[in-house]
């Protein structure tokens, strides 16, 4: 773990051991002090047997103690350990902090990296952190007790959110600003902000938002997860729930309004991801596909409800063999369709393994335009008109369903007049199907973006036993 974020451990009479050989078994240290030093020294480099020594210490006050020090200076290595805590309330405290994954890691400001188990992170929100500027700026920090110097830091934490439960929100953001930490002042904003708004228990989303951008290197995560919450309340695409939709578009509009002043591009990409999670959760269960949101949401959501809707058609039929101007025909018939179905409230389906499907930028495509594609970590072309924009939908949702004729429709569509769905087809057949590039013409390709696919293509083919 990086030890700049390290929480200082006062009180706990460190200098009282001094420079005193530690013993060989961590029951030999005769006090708390000892036992730190003892778990500081070995942890890092043999964690299991670290733990499994403190397992054996006797059971009550002093190893509860040992072990809540634990959680606060190594999580990454202490999850295992709330179990053994004999008194219940501290236990509670510890399991709250093990449920908070990304506190785990090793470094909070690389949010790929760390411990197993530290989530997903938002690279479509990765746009840079500005200062924020905001009203309460010039409030004083306001100071709390915390009497137990180990855990000052979630103790802080916890005394924001219950101000942010009982509607004291400047109060909340004034107890997380006198956080001493930044790791911590920044969790506690995260916190504060997931107290501050919650589906179907209301709130105030868009201060939610603005709470979200003080949480620092936790902004991206912090977003994240409020476009995820705001996704999972989207009713099943084939409802009749007028008020539903237009309480979700009034949310989704709120908070891009306040990220707006912030960063128009976040603004952006924040307001792509909650689409993506609402359309995502709206078709998880409705087959056929119907276009029944379509009358319900703004433009905004367009591109996402294409992208379910064109996965839907082919989740639903995936052996059905036709040409890609058939598939649109279909796709044509679905946006129109407009049906009623009192199924109950799907969930959000889990993001597929292609979701980096574009992780890698090759020179030049920064230039393309893109959204969202069905979660966090995933993005598409748009197509340059609607028709294409429904090519490409198809083809992001054939490769992610393996089929033995998927082959074809995607070297139909290396032949498209659409740049765009070429590009798409290029890029998505060297992830999945490189045997598509045994019959390509690379010299007859006039675009370069999609050329350097294509022989990226070739060259994965050729790589092949």
């Amino acid at each position: 773990m990086n030890r700049a974020l390290r929480t200082p451990l006062p009180l706990l009479g460190l200098l009282a051991w001094g420079c005193d050989r530690l013993p060989a078994q961590l029951q030999d240290c005769p006090e708390l002090a000892c036992q730190q030093r003892w778990v500081d020294d070995k942890i890092e480099r043999d964690p299991e047997a670290t733990l499994d020594a403190v397992r054996t210490l006797p059971p009550g006050m002093d190893r509860d103690t040992l072990i809540q020090v634990m959680m606060v200076e190594w999580p990454e290595h202490s999850l295992s350990l709330c179990d053994e805590l004999a008194d219940i309330a501290i236990r509670e405290r510890c399991e709250s902090l093990t449920g908070r994954p990304h506190l785990w890691q090793v470094d909070p400001e690389d949010p790929t990296a760390g411990a197993v188990g530290a989530g997903a992170a938002y690279p479509v929100l990765d746009v840079g952190q500005a200062h924020y500027e905001h009203p309460w700026n010039a409030e004083e920090p306001l100071a709390v007790e915390c009497t137990e110097a180990w855990t000052r830091n979630t103790c802080v934490g916890k005394q924001a959110v219950d101000m942010a439960y009982k509607s004291k929100h400047k109060d909340a953001w004034r107890i997380c600003m006198g956080a001493e930490q930044e790791k911590w002042r920044n969790e506690c904003f995260f916190q504060i902000s997931e107290a501050t708004w919650q589906p179907n228990k209301g709130g105030i989303p868009d201060l939610a938002a603005q709470m979200c951008l003080f949480s620092g290197f936790y902004q991206e995560r912090c977003l994240g997860h409020m476009a995820g919450k705001i996704g999972r309340w989207a009713p099943a695409a084939s409802w009749d729930a007028s008020e539903r939709w237009h309480e979700l578009n009034k949310t989704i509009d709120g908070v891009q309004h306040t990220l707006n002043a912030y960063d128009p591009v976040l603004a952006s990409r924040w307001t792509a991801l909650a689409w993506a999670y609402a359309m995502d959760a709206a078709y998880a269960e409705v087959e056929p596909p119907v276009g029944n949101p379509i009358d319900q949401v703004g433009r905004a959501a367009m591109p996402h409800i294409a992208a379910s809707v064109a996965w839907t058609l082919w989740r639903s039929q995936p052996n059905r063999v036709q040409s890609l101007n058939a598939w649109v025909d279909q796709f044509d018939a679905a946006m129109a369709r407009r049906d009623v179905d009192p199924a109950p409230q799907p969930t959000l389906v889990e993001e597929d393994e292609l979701s980096r499907g574009w992780a890698d930028t090759l020179p030049g495509e920064e230039v393309l335009e893109w959204t969202v594609y069905r979660g966090p970590m995933g993005r598409r072309a748009v197509g340059i008109e609607p028709r294409g924009d429904a090519i490409i939908c198809i083809l992001e949702a054939a490769a992610r369903n393996p089929t033995p004729h998927r082959a074809s429709l995607f070297r139909e569509a290396l032949q498209h007049p659409d740049v765009r769905v070429r590009w798409t087809a290029a890029r998505l057949a060297a992830q999945r199907m490189p045997s598509v590039f045994g019959t390509v013409d690379i010299a007859q390709e006039d675009d370069p973006l999609v050329r350097a696919r294509l022989e990226l293509g070739r060259a994965t083919k050729a790589s092949q036993p």
